[in-house]
């Protein structure tokens, strides 16, 4: 199931105030990283990642404030990045799938919802406001579409093959439990 990255990636930024490329930098913690050493200071990488440009970020307002994501790929796999309205960015990843954001709603007070294609299937998931994953709603088969919160429910759009048709299916799932309604 989807797991909360153990560790990020940095972005460097050298300052130019050193004879050595890799000492004197500015780190901007965002993305799963591994070392190398270069002169007299280690320089943290990651090569090949990149933000997913078919999904783009996703916004959702809560009653903390904005929720923000984006989907991250490349060669060693894929991870999402949430960034809460409290400034903590917390990540997520699937050893065994591929993972894109497809959509993010949040309710009023600080519950946040994600539909996410984890391979060939739909995954809905519920984030608390420390970054937890609370619950997930996988849909075998199917593709996601959109997560929309309202009048204390979840609604899941995805879309299926019937018949060699492409058809949504929505559900009300319940926003505590991620339990299907009705």
């Amino acid at each position: 199931g989807l797991r909360v990255l153990p560790y990020y990636f940095a972005a460097w930024l050298y300052n130019g105030t050193s004879t050595s490329t890799a000492s004197n930098l500015a780190t901007n913690m965002f993305f799963p990283s591994s070392a190398t050493a270069a002169g007299d200071a280690t320089l943290t990488t990651r090569l090949g990642m990149q933000a997913d440009p078919d999904n783009g970020p996703k916004f959702a307002r809560s009653g903390l404030g904005v929720y923000s994501a984006v989907s991250f790929y490349g060669g060693a796999g894929s991870f999402i990045a949430l960034n809460s309205p409290v400034g903590a960015t917390h990540f997520y990843y699937d050893p065994a799938a591929q993972l894109k954001l497809k959509d993010l709603s949040a309710d009023p007070l600080s519950g946040v919802y994600a539909v996410i294609q984890k391979s060939t299937d739909a995954l809905a998931v519920k984030f608390g406001p420390d970054g937890s994953v609370l619950w997930q709603q996988l849909f075998p088969n199917e593709t996601a579409k959109a997560v929309l919160w309202g009048g204390g429910a979840v609604y899941a759009a995805t879309e299926f093959d019937n018949a060699g048709n492409r058809d949504l299916r929505f559900r009300k799932l319940d926003a505590s439990s991620g339990a299907p309604l009705l």
